[in-house]
């Protein structure tokens, strides 16, 4: 379900096909921006996999953690959530990963995430200056 990363060859074909997404998700949520993804894509400090036929997830890789920096779902919601997750972390386990992790500022999350699996590891406070 999970495919392994693109070829840096194969980003300008097919980041076109996820920008939208990323755009959305950092004009909503913040986080990165497009030019910064694909930059990070380019130079290899982050790598993008599809899940199933209709979403993907950008992650950078430390040491056994995968830190995933956004994900969507192409179709405006993913239809299998606990089955999308269990495909990701059986994957990351896989390459030898030993904890995925992600942040995100909607509190909603922190139920869903518990669902599948996560716990809170930290929590960052930001004052902008």
């Amino acid at each position: 379900m999970v495919t392994d990363p693109f070829a840096v060859d194969d980003i300008e074909m097919v980041f076109p096909v996820i920008e939208p997404y990323i755009e959305r998700l950092y004009r909503c949520f913040g986080g990165y921006p497009v030019e910064e993804v694909k930059r990070l894509l380019t130079v290899r400090a982050a790598t993008l996999h599809l899940v199933g036929d209709n979403a993907f997830f950008i992650a950078q890789w430390i040491d056994d953690k995968a830190h995933v920096l956004c994900a969507a779902a192409m179709n405006g919601h993913a239809g299998n959530w606990p089955e999308i997750m269990a495909s990701v972390s059986d994957y990351l386990r896989k390459l030898g990963c030993k904890k995925f992790t992600f942040t995100s500022p909607r509190k909603g999350w922190s139920k869903v995430a518990e669902q599948v699996g996560f716990s809170v590891e930290s929590v960052t406070y930001v004052k902008e200056l």
